[in-house]
């Protein structure tokens, strides 16, 4: 049987369709697994809680080597300083720690706490974060040569087993627990053993005093730099390290010095054309018409009442006018600011009449007086103080420390500058 049918043509639209969805399925099979494989090196080097724990930790040990300098060791009053996390975030040594949560750590209960035991220290530092909380111990010695002043020297320094070292407590006024757990012994704010009872363990102590200082020699003194003589100078002595002296030095140069003032006086100002008696004599002040029986510009009319000093310059009334005559220096040192007084020569005019009519009156020209204000100025030889400072310096190089053992609070030592180690020792 033969069959005869119309061959389709072939179905480019559908052959497209499939090559785009395959190129769209290995495109996303890529893309997946460069996320998939980005995502897992994410993973492995994301850090666990307790590596986030031990950075924030070092951050904290290395601010406070920072904190602790020269100048802040040897300005310690005390065996014993903490400083908190709070400290070191506002002194700019350390920024806010957070966790692994992302939630900040204790500023208060995170700290450093640092005692000096014979010439090294021991540090503790803390840190707390929510409520997770470790420390590390450092053995430390003061080292110029290295980047803090306060460096490791944990290789350095070995326990004496015959010494017992004071344990540094949290909190400097709790009670410090012994080793040994059927005895205890109190600690004061200085963090010193006090004696204990008389059926316990008898100890004596170790005390301490810097006996010498050890500098470089001193520097060449500075040129002199111009300051204010309100700076002071500064001069080292053996109490306490210090590695810079400032002189001061005070010089009077001579000058001249101008003092100006104002002094308010009445002066005749204008004249004004005013309907008058024609045989009488007349001023015009503050608009007021006075008749005068004689000339009221004249001094030699007036009365000389003597001189007087003033502390403030006078001002003329209409009855009293005031001839500056000079100043007096003598409440003056080398310069005078407000200080000096005033020499004016008082006069006083009392020849004022009585306001009378007259039947012949003419239009005159009238003295017209009022305040006027007149600068004056005096001159002083003086001379002005002037300072300059200089500097020199020098380098710590090492102190020499005197130590002593005895009993505890032994007042002939403390009050010889003497204090407390931290270290204790069993008397056999």
């Amino acid at each position: 049987m033969n069959y005869s049918y119309d061959k389709k043509p072939f179905p480019i639209s559908r052959f497209f369709i499939k090559i785009m969805l395959i190129i769209v399925i290995v495109f996303l099979s890529i893309w997946l697994y460069s996320k998939y494989k980005v995502n897992k090196e994410i993973d492995t080097n994301e850090l666990t809680k307790e590596q986030v724990f031990s950075n924030n930790l070092e951050k904290v040990k290395n601010a406070a080597l920072k904190y602790y300098d020269l100048d802040t060791v040897n300005k310690l009053t005390s065996n014993n300083d903490k400083v908190t996390l709070k400290v070191l975030i506002d002194k700019k040594y350390i920024k806010k720690l957070k966790d692994y949560d992302n939630k900040s750590c204790n500023i208060n209960k995170t700290y450093a706490l640092l005692t000096k035991i014979d010439d090294y220290y021991k540090m503790k530092v803390n840190l707390n974060c929510q409520g997770v909380k470790d420390y590390i111990s450092l053995t430390l010695k003061p080292n110029l040569n290295c980047k803090t002043y306060l460096c490791d020297a944990s290789k350095e320094i070995k326990k004496d087993e015959e010494v017992e070292e004071v344990e540094v407590n949290d909190n400097l006024n709790s009670q410090n627990q012994d080793n040994d757990k059927n005895s205890s012994s109190n600690i004061d704010n200085k963090n010193i053993y006090k004696k204990s009872n008389s059926n316990e363990k008898t100890y004596k102590y170790e005390y301490a005093k810097t006996a010498s200082i050890n500098y470089s020699n001193w520097s060449n003194w500075s040129n002199p730099v111009e300051v204010s003589c309100q700076n002071s100078s500064k001069v080292c002595n053996n109490n306490s390290i210090c590695l810079k002296e400032i002189a001061i030095e005070k010089q009077q140069i001579p000058t001249i010095k101008t003092y100006n003032f104002n002094q308010i006086s009445i002066k005749k100002t204008t004249t004004k054309n005013v309907y008058v008696c024609k045989d009488k004599s007349y001023i015009l002040y503050n608009n007021v018409l006075y008749e005068t029986k004689t000339d009221y510009d004249n001094l030699d009319n007036w009365s000389y009442r003597g001189r007087f000093i003033y502390d403030i310059p006078p001002k003329d009334t209409l009855n009293d006018k005031y001839i500056y005559v000079g100043i007096d220096y003598s409440n003056c040192g080398s310069t005078c600011s407000g200080r000096e007084r005033y020499y004016f020569d008082k006069y006083s005019y009392s020849n004022f009449s009585s306001s009378s009519s007259c039947s012949n009156k003419v239009s005159k020209n009238i003295n017209v007086y009022s305040y006027t204000t007149n600068l004056i100025t005096a001159k002083r030889n003086e001379y002005l103080n002037k300072c300059y400072q200089k500097v020199r310096t020098r380098t710590f190089i090492n102190r020499n420390i005197d130590y002593v053992w005895s009993n505890y609070k032994d007042t002939y030592l403390l009050n010889r500058g003497y204090q407390y180690t931290g270290k204790k020792q069993l008397v056999k």
